[in-house]
């Protein structure tokens, strides 16, 4: 569902942001240790790159206008398919505006 892989994203950034906590390191005073990206998704079990990937497709469905509230209970193929959808009709789009060159030109 999107509204879990939203969920494991926002965790695992706030791992990666803030830290975890460490009873070890609580007794010497420091409350938290800095996790790398890929630390932080050991920490929750998830390969990094599924996580890359995953918070690629939700920049790019928020960039887009895709709507997470009216979506979250979905699959996250749903947000994969309105993004490859997006990007086909960009596709389409931009060269249908392509000017021919050379085209009615009478060589002077």
């Amino acid at each position: 569902m999107i509204s879990s892989v939203v969920h494991t994203l926002t965790k695992w950034k706030k791992l990666h942001d803030h830290g975890a906590s460490d009873p070890a390191a609580a007794a010497t005073g420091e409350h938290t240790t800095r996790l790398t990206w890929g630390q932080a998704a050991t920490f929750i079990n998830v390969p990094k790159k599924t996580l890359d990937d995953y918070m690629r497709e939700v920049r790019m469905g928020h960039r887009n206008g895709f709507d997470f509230d009216q979506n979250s209970s979905k699959r996250f193929g749903v947000l994969r398919a309105f993004n490859r959808r997006r990007r086909e009709r960009e596709r389409l789009g931009e060269s249908e505006h392509v000017e021919p060159t050379g085209i009615g030109q009478q060589n002077q």
